[in-house]
């Protein structure tokens, strides 16, 4: 990644809260923040690991990023997190899903102005088989059919939001269940992030080879770390979910997180 980084540095915030810092606790800070930018997951909690990240030799080193660490992060599915780290992340992927919304739009805008108009007759031979086909369909429908917000819960939206950037849309019946049993386990965002890592990681590969997302959910797979950096998801697949994902983002946790 060249240039400026992609997340905000607040001058004003980070001045304040780390006044009290030494010139070795202030880089270990910096550094365990880029590591966290650019992997876009959470800290190991290990503190070999962190010492590795920092590149601290030295015993002073080492006291440095233990200090910071206990200072600023904390420990939350055996990861170390940060707010602002957290909430910068899931702001950015949201950015990502609009920009591939408008491109999108803009390339469909494109092909429906190139588009013939079929002929009277053979618009009206389609409808016809279309009608055909949906009264035979409605004959054939139970008359009592669950109805599949009720299977989800109440959770509509977020999984919405979740299957839209996953990159498998095979099995939906079962991927609800698995999502609400999923719920109980995580919040919404951190399925949506994973799911977005994922997407990333699965993009341009054999898609016989990418887990269905009802799998995906039961094996905890959010909580993996994809090593994939912050590639945005491809905006073929991602874009489907602006509708959607942008009325889940903009409300609950996360608007809370960006008020």
């Amino acid at each position: 990644m060249s240039g400026r980084p992609w997340y905000a540095h607040y001058l004003d915030a980070y001045a304040r809260d780390t006044a009290h810092l030494t010139m070795l606790q202030h880089g270990a800070y910096r550094l365990l923040l880029d590591h966290y930018y650019a992997t876009s997951n959470p800290l190991p909690a290990n503190a070999e690991q962190l010492h590795r990240i920092c590149r601290a030799n030295e015993p002073q080193e080492i006291a440095a990023v233990d200090f910071v660490v206990a200072e600023f992060f904390h420990i939350k599915r055996g990861k170390y997190h940060q707010k602002k780290c957290d909430s910068e992340i899931t702001r950015a992927a949201e950015i990502s899903v609009s920009r591939s919304n408008a491109a999108t739009k803009r390339h469909s805008k494109s092909n429906a102005n190139a588009e013939q108009l079929d002929t009277h007759s053979t618009l009206t031979s389609t409808l016809t088989k279309k009608v055909s086909k949906k009264e035979e369909s409605i004959s054939a429908v139970p008359a009592s059919r669950p109805n599949r917000k009720n299977a989800l819960n109440g959770h509509q939206s977020e999984f919405e939001a979740f299957y839209a950037v996953y990159p498998k849309h095979k099995k939906r019946g079962d991927a609800e269940k698995a999502y609400v049993a999923a719920l109980s386990l995580t919040s919404p965002e951190e399925i949506l992030a994973g799911a977005m890592r994922y997407a990333t990681e699965r993009a341009g590969q054999d898609e016989q080879y990418t887990q269905l997302p009802g799998t995906w959910l039961r094996a905890k797979c959010w909580l993996d770390e994809t090593g994939q950096g912050t590639t945005p998801v491809d905006p073929e697949k991602a874009a489907e979910a602006k509708e959607k994902a942008d009325q889940f983002l903009r409300r609950g946790k996360y608007a809370e997180t960006h008020s």
